[in-house]
């Protein structure tokens, strides 16, 4: 923990910029520059430098089993569970926490390009989930 050796009140600082309580976060420590340069081009232009995939998942397959699998790889790598803040002692920072997005994936209803319409829209920015997951019940998966 780079930065969560400096203070409490540093702790305190990310969580909120995260809204999230102190005791979520992990670990926490600078960008590196080529981090920086692309957060800085993509608050530019929205949208770029953000991958989504889809997967079209088999009719047959398990889905607690899938769902199973998928937090166990966010739980063990900690870069699918990372957020990006701005300090102003320490730049870019980026925050590592105990919460596992995928528990939380979103179901949507509707067609596919609506669904990613308003997730291009919504974008992802300092503080917020960087990896998102949503599946609607065609069995279409979307990484973003």
């Amino acid at each position: 923990m780079v930065l969560l050796r400096t203070s409490r009140e540093t702790r305190e600082i990310i969580a909120n910029q995260c809204n999230l309580s102190a005791s979520n976060i992990q670990d926490a420590f600078p960008c590196t520059p080529l981090q920086e340069g692309l957060l800085a081009l993509t608050a530019k232009r929205s949208g770029d430098y953000i991958a989504r995939y889809v997967y079209n998942l088999r009719p047959d397959l398990d889905l607690e089993n899938f769902w199973k699998a998928l937090k166990a790889v966010v739980s063990a790598t900690p870069i699918l569970r990372t957020r990006v803040v701005d300090l102003a002692d320490h730049g870019l920072v980026q925050v590592v926490t105990d919460l596992n997005p995928v528990a939380a994936f979103k179901p949507w209803i509707g067609t596919l390009k609506e669904y990613l319409d308003e997730d291009r829209a919504v974008g992802m920015g300092l503080g917020s989930i960087w990896r998102k997951t949503a599946f609607n019940f065609d069995l279409a998966l979307i990484l973003t």
